[in-house]
């Protein structure tokens, strides 16, 4: 397949260099450039697929949100597998903390800290989560927002007030549980009717 390069649009090699990193573009971005390259995936899609299916990657649309997606090798398979499970244990740990937990949500480390204080049981799965340090509650309510943002699922709104925000790569990892709870349910029924 050949790709007229005239045509395709001039933000593609920043399309690409946020992509190849393991970044989402996102429909709510605060910066208004992101927005601007998810727009253009948006309209460029079959355009920008064809061609970065050429270079060994695969553009995938999701609920406000594109990411690349390629056949791992696996060893990274494993390595992706321990940051979905430590991402799983996050999102439950926060939805269990906050009832509004979804996309557009916005909070502080302070606030997880207040919802866990009184919570010995989420007290406790903050502590054993991968991949979250600290000595006091505090660092590690820090550390599991900036192991959200680090994810592509938050984004720090505020630096005055430590103030992230929740967008819209999370419906990524909310398809991803919703497929779990989905073979659990079938696994679960096939064992009924034995």
């Amino acid at each position: 397949m050949t790709i007229d390069m005239t045509t395709m649009p001039k933000e593609t090699k920043d399309i690409f260099d946020t992509l190849r990193g393991g970044n989402f573009i996102i429909d709510d971005h605060p910066e208004s450039y992101q927005r601007r390259l998810y727009a253009i995936c948006d309209v460029h899609y079959s355009k920008l697929f064809a061609y970065f299916e050429i270079l060994g990657y695969s553009l995938t649309a999701g609920d406000g949100y594109f990411v690349f997606t390629t056949e791992l090798v696996e060893q990274t398979k494993v390595n992706r597998m321990n940051q979905l499970l430590t991402l799983i244990d996050l999102v439950y740990l926060f939805r269990g903390s906050f009832g509004n937990f979804d996309v557009g949500w916005s909070g502080s480390p302070s606030e997880l800290e207040l919802a866990l204080k009184n919570d010995v049981v989420k007290m406790e799965r903050l502590e054993r989560l991968r991949g979250i340090s600290g000595s006091t509650i505090n660092e590690m309510c820090e550390s599991a927002f900036k192991r959200l943002q680090k994810f592509g699922c938050m984004i720090k709104i505020d630096e005055k007030l430590d103030i992230y925000k929740l967008v819209s790569p999370y419906n990524y990892v909310k398809e991803y549980m919703i497929s779990i709870q989905r073979i659990s349910d079938a696994e679960a029924s096939t064992e009924e009717m034995s």
